[in-house]
């Protein structure tokens, strides 16, 4: 009843924000929240905000998020921005994602305390998410050499480009491509229809997993945004993304967009990433050097559209409407690229006209 008040309510907010006892609004919110976006309507962000400023005032979580602990910790590798562990939980595999430390090594110190609480404002928002083809929080783990780790599922069929390039049929591993475009642009359909929308900002095939059953799950939300579309502000973690990947208005540090990613800017990244995909090659194959090929992004070129057979089992007929496809998505103007529920339509209208 209190949780519905809320959002009917939204003067209720600034008392919230104003309260001492946290821990009671803390859980008021997060109910609040378990709500179906739609039933929120514009007064989610408000629910979300305020949510993540207790959060950041308290140094706590809701209590949802489980603080677990993990057996067999095993390192398996180290990206930009974190470490990945795998370990067990109750009998079954899990990973663990650990940002990597301050350069001073010393989490009690000012920037180690920053990292933290970004995470915890990024976990809040992640277990707001509840998608398939999505990576889910499973919880957290706190050990005395990392504060906070995010607990998920393991993918057992690693990333998508080892999933891929194991798949020794052609045309298996080009039905195989197909659903897993199809189920990235399913989760980045809902990722964007939230209020606030999420954008994902560090597109890739390398942050596609593979689960057991061949399904594509979107991970690795270190550089996640907030955009609060009613504000034009944003929240985030960091600024991310793979050069090659990256929209030209993020590399242009004169553009009004000042670096800050949105839905455009993923949907280019997202067009990057099917090549990618299609292609088994890194965008711009055509320049070894990351810096080159951002280069290139910034004076409007893109990538070559690479030979027939570099497209695998796909069809030429089939690689022409994908190609015609990514072409929109790299579009130099970003109101001029389609959104997401455009770009899913024509990539399942694809999958279908491959399979006849």
């Amino acid at each position: 009843m209190l949780a519905q008040s809320i959002v009917n309510d939204p003067e209720s907010f600034d008392i919230m924000d104003r309260h001492t006892n946290e821990d009671f609004f803390l859980e008021i919110l997060q109910s609040a929240l378990d709500n179906p976006p739609q039933r929120l309507g514009t007064n989610r962000p408000r629910i979300l905000r305020s949510l993540q400023n207790i959060v950041t005032r308290s140094s706590k979580l809701p209590r949802r998020v489980r603080t677990l602990k993990v057996l067999n910790r095993k390192f398996k590798t180290a990206g930009g921005e974190a470490s990945i562990w795998s370990a067990h939980l109750d009998g079954k595999a899990v990973a663990l994602r650990e940002a990597h430390p301050p350069e001073n090594g010393d989490w009690t110190s000012s920037e180690g305390h920053r990292i933290v609480m970004a995470i915890r404002r990024e976990i809040v928002s992640q277990i707001q998410i509840h998608h398939p083809n999505i990576l889910p929080i499973l919880g957290v783990s706190c050990t005395n050499d990392h504060p906070l780790s995010i607990i998920t599922p393991l993918a057992v069929n690693g990333n998508a480009i080892r999933y891929l390039s194991s798949l020794d049929v052609p045309t298996q591993r080009a039905a195989a491509t197909l659903n897993i475009v199809c189920d990235i642009a399913s989760a980045l359909k809902y990722l964007h229809g939230l209020l606030p929308p999420i954008v994902h900002g560090d597109l890739h095939a390398r942050n596609i997993l593979i689960d057991a059953e061949g399904n594509g799950l979107l991970c690795d939300f270190g550089f996640s945004r907030i955009k609060h579309e009613e504000t034009r502000s944003e929240t985030h973690i960091a600024q991310g993304g793979k050069l090659r990947h990256l929209a030209p208005e993020l590399l242009l540090p004169s553009e009004a967009a000042s670096f800050r990613t949105t839905t455009a800017s993923d949907c280019y990244a997202f067009g990057m990433t099917i090549l990618e995909l299609t292609t088994l090659q890194k965008p711009f194959a055509e320049y070894p050097n990351e810096w080159a090929a951002s280069n290139a992004a910034q004076r409007g070129l893109r990538p070559r559209r690479p030979p027939p057979g570099n497209f695998g089992a796909l069809s030429d007929a089939t690689v022409d409407l994908v190609w015609i496809l990514i072409t929109d998505m790299w579009d130099h103007e970003a109101p001029n690229r389609p959104n997401m529920p455009v770009v899913l339509t024509r990539l399942i209208e694809i999958s279908r006209f491959h399979g006849k």
